[in-house]
């Protein structure tokens, strides 16, 4: 944005392609029912590194890492011990909304998440086993 700003001052003409809904990238927030997310706390990838990861937690003893990977709309977790040591994978049914899904935790190998009910407005917690 700064580039494109500093160009069109210099007298060049600039388009700005953007995926998103809306301008800003990173920079920008969204809003999920009446909460407003930071999109960069959400959002930080490095695909030349991690080509795969999306997002990792650990809990009880496991790593846990949620991949980019989908499979008739489930998306693909990974269980691996401290030790980096592969266990098994998982699909789990991880809700989404625009690009970004809704938040999460694990524990005690199972996958819960908060899901937001627009027609009733509020939040459902739902929860899986991580099989």
């Amino acid at each position: 944005m700064t580039l494109a700003l500093r160009l069109s001052q210099k007298g060049f003409d600039v388009s700005i392609i953007e995926s998103a809904p809306e301008l800003g990238g990173l920079a920008s927030s969204c809003q999920i029912g009446k909460y407003v997310w930071d999109r960069f706390k959400k959002q930080i990838r490095f695909p030349v590194h991690f080509p795969g990861l999306r997002n990792f937690s650990i809990s009880d003893g496991h790593i846990y890492v949620l991949t980019f990977k989908k499979m008739k709309g489930d998306s693909e977790l990974v269980v691996l011990d401290l030790k980096g040591n592969f266990l098994k994978k998982a699909m789990i049914p991880l809700k989404e909304k625009d690009i970004y899904y809704y938040p999460y935790c694990i524990y005690q190998e199972h996958f819960y998440q908060l899901v937001e009910n627009v027609d009733q407005e509020q939040w459902e917690l739902e929860a899986w086993p991580i099989r």
